[in-house]
C-alpha cells in the first residue's frame, strides 16, 4: 500500500496557513510598534499631539504594511513562503519608497483635515463633505499603493498614478477594502483584541486575493513596454 504524503493532508495545510498568518501578523505588529504605543497613550494626549504622533507613527509603519501585502501576494501566487526571510526582504527593499509615498499620503490627509477645521470656522461647513471624502479616498489608496510597491520596481509617480487609476476604476473593490478594515477594527474593539494577533494578515490576504488580477494586468503592461 502506497504511503500518503502527509503534506497533502488538509489539517497539515491548514496548520501551515494558520502559522503563516500568525507569524506574518506578528511581524506587522513589531514593525508598527510606534502605532501601538500612540494608540495606547491616546487617552493621555490632546487632539493635536495625538494627530501629529499618529501621523508620524503611521509613516514609520508603512514599510511593514507593504511587506505584509507583498508576503500575502507571494503566498497566493507561489503557495509557499518563508515568512521571516520573505517579509524582511520586502521590508528592506520597499523601506524608502513606502516611507516616501506613505508619508506623502498622510501629509495630504492632514492638510485636508486642517481645511475641514478652517472651513468649519468660516461657516462653509458644506465643503467638509468633499474633504472628508478625499481623506477617505486617500486612506483607501494605500490598499493599492503598498501592494504595488511590494510587487514592482516602479517610480513613485507611476505607483501613485496606477493607484489612483485602479482605485477609481475598481471603486467597488476599493470600498470593499475599506469595509474589510472597518470590520476588523469593529471586531477588535467590540469582540476580542486577540483578533489583532491574526486579523491584519487575514485582511491583507483577502484583499490580495482580488488584487491579483490588477497586479497581473500591471505586470503584462510592463512586459509589453519592454518589448
Amino acid at each position: 500500500m502506497k504511503e500518503r504524503d502527509f503534506t497533502n493532508n488538509g489539517f497539515y495545510r491548514f496548520s501551515v496557513f494558520f502559522w503563516n498568518m500568525v507569524l506574518s501578523n506578528l511581524f506587522l505588529l513589531i514593525t508598527n510598534i510606534p502605532v501601538i504605543i500612540v494608540l495606547l497613550m491616546a487617552p493621555k494626549m490632546n487632539i493635536w499631539y495625538f494627530q501629529l504622533s499618529l501621523s508620524f507613527a503611521l509613516i514609520l509603519g508603512a514599510p511593514g504594511l507593504t511587506a505584509l501585502y507583498s508576503l500575502m501576494n507571494k503566498l497566493i501566487k507561489d503557495k509557499y513562503i518563508r515568512v521571516v526571510k520573505d517579509y524582511f526582504k520586502s521590508y528592506k527593499e520597499s523601506f524608502g519608497q513606502s516611507l516616501l509615498l506613505g508619508g506623502l499620503i498622510i501629509v495630504f490627509m492632514n492638510i485636508l483635515y486642517l481645511d475641514i477645521l478652517m472651513f468649519r470656522s468660516s461657516g462653509f461647513s458644506g465643503l467638509n463633505y468633499i474633504f472628508i471624502g478625499l481623506i477617505c479616498f486617500l486612506a483607501l489608496l494605500t490598499t493599492y499603493v503598498y501592494p504595488i510597491i511590494g510587487s514592482f520596481n516602479l517610480k513613485g509617480k507611476d505607483i501613485l498614478a496606477l493607484s489612483v487609476y485602479y482605485g477609481i476604476k475598481r471603486i467597488p473593490f476599493t470600498l470593499l477594502n475599506g469595509a474589510i478594515f472597518i470590520a476588523l477594527g469593529f471586531v477588535i474593539l467590540n469582540i476580542s483584541i486577540f483578533i489583532s494577533l491574526i486579523g491584519f494578515s487575514l485582511a491583507c490576504y483577502t484583499i490580495m486575493l482580488y488584487q491579483r488580477k490588477m497586479l497581473i494586468k500591471i505586470e503584462e503592461s510592463l512586459e509589453e513596454g519592454r518589448q
